[in-house]
């Protein structure tokens, strides 16, 4: 088994192996976790809706029984995520980094800070980008 310890240093090793191999860093993110989850079977990914986006979509298909869709409710997730994790389970989470941080604030408040949950966060700077994000 795998320890939570270890798995900031597989993916930054990862990320490193990304800027040589020119792939995405979502795709070393993705078989990261699916060979982290071959180690260990407590390692669950929650998903709000953003599967294709993330690359999650892989994870469903190669361990479906530990992929949790949540849908666009991202508070909840954070919710499951945390219940997840205090019941031994390694929960790793994904959405956009504004669904994640202001829509979830109470949530990463008041439950998260007493589990162990990873949170992915993707395209930090889709929200400036894009002039607008729907809110």
């Amino acid at each position: 088994m795998s320890s939570l310890r270890e798995v900031p240093g597989k993916m930054f090793q990862l990320a490193e192996n990304r800027q040589e191999a020119g792939r995405e860093l979502r795709d070393c993110v993705v078989e990261t976790l699916q060979e982290l989850m071959k180690d260990d079977d407590k390692i669950t990914a929650l998903e709000a809706d953003l599967g294709g986006a993330s690359g999650f979509t892989k994870i469903k298909k190669t361990n479906p029984e530990r992929f949790i869709q949540c849908g666009i409710a991202e508070a909840n997730m954070m919710g499951v995520a945390a219940g997840l994790s205090l019941t031994g389970f390694k929960p790793f989470t994904h959405t956009f980094a504004p669904f994640a941080t202001r829509r979830v604030f109470d949530q990463l408040f008041l439950y998260v800070i007493l589990s162990m949950v990873m949170e992915c966060s993707s395209s930090a700077d889709w929200i400036w980008n894009s002039g607008s994000c729907g809110m």
